[in-house]
């Protein structure tokens, strides 16, 4: 198990589908994934039933953030490692925390939490993030976690009409 004096990193569960439902169907989160429309219940439902948790095989890895006090194991978050390159030892990292729960440092928890587990379990030697640089509460989280600002990406993310220029940061474990 994946924790902390707080929290709990958890497998995704059939039961997470009404959960991943809010979330990947909020259009005002899909500027930071590459979302461009709504997904029904039933297909995050057969996701979340079928998860391939073999990061290898899948290249990532989505697990559900969780109070270690909560017997319910109900999620405050969610975080992913994708893009994994096993030859280079090298993968992205995303996470998003439900509002309730934010400025409260589950998020820096969290991400501490899962770098260690990519150096010390998978074997990963660098996690990147790519945040569009109009989230600054974000870049300031990842810088506060340990990753350095390695570049600006111009004009990288299309979110509707506009282009927007993305923040690289790396963190090397």
């Amino acid at each position: 198990m994946i924790a902390s004096e707080r929290l709990i990193l958890r497998p995704l569960e059939a039961y997470d589908a009404d959960f991943l439902y809010e979330w990947e169907n909020d259009s005002s989160l899909w500027m930071y994934s590459d979302t461009i429309a709504p997904l029904s219940k039933t297909l995050l439902y057969d996701y979340a039933s079928n998860y391939d948790a073999d990061i290898f095989k899948a290249r990532q890895l989505r697990l559900i953030i969780t109070m270690k006090d909560d017997p319910q194991r109900l999620p405050i978050g969610m975080i992913d490692i994708f893009d994994l390159d096993a030859r280079h030892n090298r993968a992205s990292v995303g996470i998003l925390i439900i509002p309730t729960h934010r400025e409260q440092g589950f998020a820096r928890e969290a991400i501490n939490l899962l770098a260690d587990y990519a150096y010390k379990i998978i074997g990963l030697k660098s996690l990147t993030a790519h945040i569009p640089t109009i989230n600054k509460s974000s870049i300031s989280l990842f810088a506060s976690c340990g990753f350095s600002d390695v570049g600006v990406l111009r004009q990288w993310h299309r979110y509707g009409t506009e282009f927007l220029d993305v923040a690289l940061m790396q963190r090397l474990l």
